[in-house]
């Protein structure tokens, strides 16, 4: 009992201090199942759509959906880095396969937490976790399944590049309702500059080395999104949901850690090892 008192306290610092400089991590409160989720967006219907994206969910909590994430391959999913807690791998559950959480069973549990190194609670650099799995993915129809393509070519996430991000999480800032539905709205990649003169008048940097900034008018992710993916082009993964100020405010664009500086360090993830790359300490 006082191990699970001491979990639920270091969760809670560790919420408070990743928002302490006012950067709002979109990590699920602890959402019920409600109406449909993501600010203006639509429910994702077609069997090829969303195939690589999973449902986080923490089981000592009562299986709610805390975050999303996104399949690499048959043992490994990328998530944010405030989405991972440090030591308690055996309380994470993923749900895959299914777009409907009601409908989903357990695919897999999880066995390890790899969070980046670099990470920072105040500066969200480097939010990014692999989570290493209990029981291998099985692509193929029947599961509706696939991993993600990994950015290979960093063109396809340029500026104004037309994307989609995608989420079970709540509609409006406030909200407490989790998506039956998982869903996704488009937004638009914004440049480096425009990004940083956005939330410089708010006094928040945003690292160009560890970030990709994405907004539409209306449109955006929002807490319990944390971890999913933008997707741009033929499902490629330019960004994993990282932070904002609110949702959808049209001053702010959305902050996702950007997927193309963190590939060395994914690729070289193995097994329970994973090394930062030399250069990679601050950002990768």
């Amino acid at each position: 009992m006082l191990v699970k008192i001491c979990k639920a306290l270091i969760l809670t610092l560790a919420v408070i201090s990743s928002i302490a400089n006012a950067k709002e991590s979109r990590i699920g409160p602890r959402l019920q199942p409600g109406v449909p989720r993501i600010i203006d967006g639509v429910a994702v219907t077609g069997q090829w759509d969303g195939r690589w994206a999973c449902s986080m969910q923490d089981k000592w909590y009562g299986d709610y959906h805390m975050c999303g994430c996104n399949i690499i391959d048959n043992r490994t999913v990328l998530t944010a880095g405030h989405c991972a807690p440090q030591g308690w791998p055996e309380d994470i559950e993923l749900y895959c396969g299914e777009k409907i959480l009601s409908e989903a069973t357990l695919t897999s549990k999880v066995t390890n937490i790899i969070r980046h190194k670099g990470y920072s609670s105040e500066t969200l650099n480097n939010d990014v976790a692999l989570l290493k799995l209990q029981t291998a993915l099985k692509f193929d129809e029947n599961t509706n399944m696939k991993p993600v393509v990994l950015p290979e070519n960093p063109d396809v996430c340029g500026d104004g590049e037309l994307c989609y991000v995608y989420g079970w999480g709540v509609t409006s800032e406030g909200g407490f309702s989790a998506a039956p539905n998982l869903m996704k709205t488009d937004v638009k990649i914004v440049s480096d500059s425009e990004c940083q003169a956005s939330y410089a008048a708010a006094g928040i940097i945003v690292n160009p080395e560890c970030m990709i900034c994405a907004a539409n008018p209306g449109k955006d992710s929002c807490q319990g999104d944390s971890g999913g993916p933008l997707i741009c082009r033929t499902n490629v993964l330019c960004g994993t949901v990282s932070w904002g100020i609110g949702c959808a405010r049209p001053e702010y664009p959305g902050v996702y850690a950007e997927v193309a500086n963190f590939l060395d360090w994914i690729k070289i993830c193995d097994g329970d090892k994973c090394m930062v790359p030399t250069g990679c300490e601050t950002c990768c």
